[in-house]
């Protein structure tokens, strides 16, 4: 499994005046929008895949979510077909292609335990 942080970073906005002020990128919006740019040609079995991916990622509870291999690689192929990536868009490359590999065990919930 490949954990991804989605929680928003700041970014540097120019204002028509000249100066500049920071303000939140919003990462889980733009995982989202990453999965069904029309540019990608995607059919629709794969737009359905995409579908649950971008669900993960909208409905996750906190600022992380793990996606299997499969899932992920797919994220990555998303990344990898928007044109125009910009210099706002590096900190959401790097948490995506560089997400860490988590393994993941199973849980024993049989167990009996008795509290005297």
């Amino acid at each position: 499994m490949r954990k991804i942080d989605i929680s928003n970073y700041l970014v540097t906005q120019w204002n028509p005046d000249g100066t500049s002020s920071k303000r939140p990128y919003d990462v889980r919006n733009s995982l989202v929008e990453i999965c069904f740019l029309p540019t990608q040609g995607c059919k629709p079995l794969e737009l359905f895949k995409r579908e649950k991916i971008a669900k993960k990622i909208a409905e996750a509870p906190t600022d992380t979510i793990l996606l299997e291999e499969t899932e992920w690689q797919r994220l990555n192929d998303a990344l990898n077909h928007v044109p125009g990536l910009g210099q706002q868009e590096i900190e959401l490359a790097h948490r995506i292609v560089e997400a860490p590999i988590i393994e993941v065990g199973e849980v024993n919930t049989t167990a009996n335990t008795t509290l005297i």
